[in-house]
């Protein structure tokens, strides 16, 4: 009953909850991974994603949960269908049916959302839009207590149900979206155990300035790579604001040069928009969000900046409005989903379409748009530029 509910919800167009209005499911960001190439790798995509998901679901405690835990106004299954293909979930031990079980949390506040359920409705998704792929990123959130042992066993039995485990993909390094279609990548800051069910992640940060810092890691079960993290949150002291959006667009910067020398570079990047302004509030959050998406935004529509942004995790995505301010998250997730048509991967060509516009190698790019190559070149058809280009998944540099 479950299943069919979930499946269910996902075939209704996003509606407006509470006074937020959200997109349609038909909005130009739906399914928006199949209009690029198979060969495209996933770590050179511009990925939008949600920072603590779960929080879009309600809370248990009501009231208390929305004026202090609240980092989304829209439901799992409208980022969903709002073009989200990344997702902060952090389970902790709770109890349903007075069993112990996984319920999504913001720190010690519940909210209304069971990790299995967040898990069956992405791969219900997955099962129905074969062309996208998805990303949790999740955590042992242990604001809310300890029972880690129990946290371990009830994760390994969760993500060894058929339902699930058939749509998880092990981490590899230089994964190409094709790979991945139809696919979950179960990327966790904690381990449940000895080999992670996709991916482990280790030395995650929360340092404003990445570059000075040891970077994380992120490995499958053989195969691991350089992960760098920008996840700087406490934006309560004065001028924190301005560092943090110093820190989101300096990684920005990076990640297109990680991509620019002559062999790809093995490197996964996360990047966070979210943050707060006044501890345990709402409104510390959306102040946040007022500042930094609408930054990224712009940052990102300056044709200067033209190379992918890894995963980008916001607040309020999906809208431009919650409560008294201009969160700007359905643009920023606009603005990044656009990205991607923009510049070019590292696919089998790196040209234009012809004048009257078209698919080129599976990628949608109007005529009229400005076409970069990950070295910043613009792309002509008549004199494509040198850069490097994948074909079958094995790179190769173009003279």
């Amino acid at each position: 009953m479950k299943r069919l509910l979930l499946t269910l919800l996902l075939a209704v167009p996003v509606a407006s909850q509470m006074g937020v209005k959200a997109q349609d499911v038909d909005n130009p960001c739906h399914n928006w991974m199949g209009r690029i190439s198979d060969d495209a790798y996933f770590m050179q995509l511009s990925i939008p994603g949600t920072h603590d998901a779960g929080t879009g679901d309600g809370f248990t405690w009501g009231d208390l949960g929305d004026m202090f835990g609240k980092t989304q106004d829209l439901t799992l299954a409208q980022q969903w269908a709002a073009g989200i293909r990344a997702f902060d979930l952090r389970p902790a031990v709770g109890t349903t049916d007075d069993r112990d079980d996984l319920i999504i949390h913001h720190g010690i506040l519940a909210t209304n959302t069971r990790f299995e359920d967040a898990l069956l409705l992405l791969c219900d998704s997955l099962r129905a839009n074969p062309t996208e792929t998805a990303v949790v990123m999740m955590r042992f959130e242990d604001d809310n207590g300890g029972a880690r042992a129990t946290w371990n066993s009830l994760m390994n039995e969760l993500l060894s149900r058929p339902e699930i485990s058939e749509r998880l993909i092990d981490f590899k390094p230089k994964l190409t979206l094709g790979e991945m279609r139809g696919k979950l990548l179960l990327a966790s800051r904690d381990a449940y155990d000895s080999k992670p069910k996709g991916a482990f992640i280790t030395g995650w940060t929360h340092d404003a300035e990445f570059a000075k810092q040891k970077s994380a890691n992120i490995k499958g079960r053989t195969l691991s790579c350089t992960l760098y993290v920008q996840d700087f949150y406490d934006l309560t002291a004065s001028g924190a604001l301005d560092k943090k959006v110093n820190a989101i667009t300096t990684m920005l910067d990076a990640t297109t040069t990680f991509h620019t020398r002559k062999y790809l570079s093995s490197i996964w990047v996360v990047n966070h928009c979210s943050g707060y302004t006044q501890s345990a509030s709402v409104d510390g959050n959306r102040e946040c969000a007022a500042t930094t998406n609408k930054a990224v935004a712009d940052y990102l529509s300056d044709e200067a900046h033209y190379g992918p942004t890894g995963i980008v995790m916001m607040d309020f995505a999906g809208v431009d409005h919650s409560g008294s301010h201009d969160v700007m998250g359905q643009t920023l997730l606009q603005t990044i989903v656009d990205l991607n048509f923009r510049y070019q991967p590292m696919t089998t060509a790196i040209s234009l379409p012809e004048a009257n516009g078209g698919q080129q190698d599976g990628v949608g790019v109007e005529a009229s748009s400005t076409s970069y190559d990950l070295s910043g070149r613009p792309v002509s058809a008549a004199r494509p530029s040198k850069g490097i280009v994948v074909s079958k998944g094995r790179k190769q540099l173009k003279r």
